[in-house]
């Protein structure tokens, strides 16, 4: 099963520079900041508290207006006195999940990327912004929900405002 993945990613990535040249990016990866409302940590009550974090995302263009995108997230959700949590809280997000882009000519991509798991799920729009042939400045603002394993399994949600640099790594 790994070895067939690996062929596939492989033949994949081998065929990426075979596709038409258009004018929208095949690969892009983003790095940059992300701030979420969650309620974890800040004290037993469970309120809603803002937590920094870096954000970077990957995704493959598969046509001018539909992807697939990886979104990886790490959120320092601090120090607590929950009985539920240490003195340390991290919070590691990774869904992967389709993204719907409308491309514009003024150099502006309006998307909306949703993925799910039996995990977490995130939907929500986003702007990027070209600054020049191989950069992008990217805004997004989605809601995280998380599954809590350690809550008899309840669900938590979140506003997420993530921004950074989007790479172009092929046309």
């Amino acid at each position: 099963m790994v070895r067939t993945i690996v062929i596939a990613v492989v033949l994949l990535f081998v065929a990426l520079p075979a596709f038409a040249q258009e004018d929208f990016p095949r690969v892009e990866m983003s790095l940059g900041y992300a701030n979420l409302a969650y309620p974890c940590c800040s004290n037993t009550t469970f309120q809603n508290s803002r937590h920094s974090g870096f954000a970077s995302t990957q995704g493959l263009n598969m046509t001018k207006n539909l992807g697939i995108e990886n979104y990886f997230a790490y959120y320092s959700l601090g120090g607590s006195n929950n009985p539920y949590f240490g003195s340390n809280v991290s919070l590691i997000a990774n869904i992967v999940g389709a993204k719907i882009a409308a491309r514009t000519e003024v150099r502006v991509v309006a998307e909306t990327t949703f993925g799910q798991s039996s995990f977490g799920t995130r939907f929500g729009p986003g702007v990027d912004i070209k600054l020049n042939e191989s950069m992008s400045w990217k805004v997004d603002f989605t809601r995280l929900s998380f599954h809590q394993q350690f809550l008899a399994g309840s669900w938590s949600s979140g506003w997420n405002l993530s921004t950074g640099i989007v790479f172009a790594l092929s046309y």
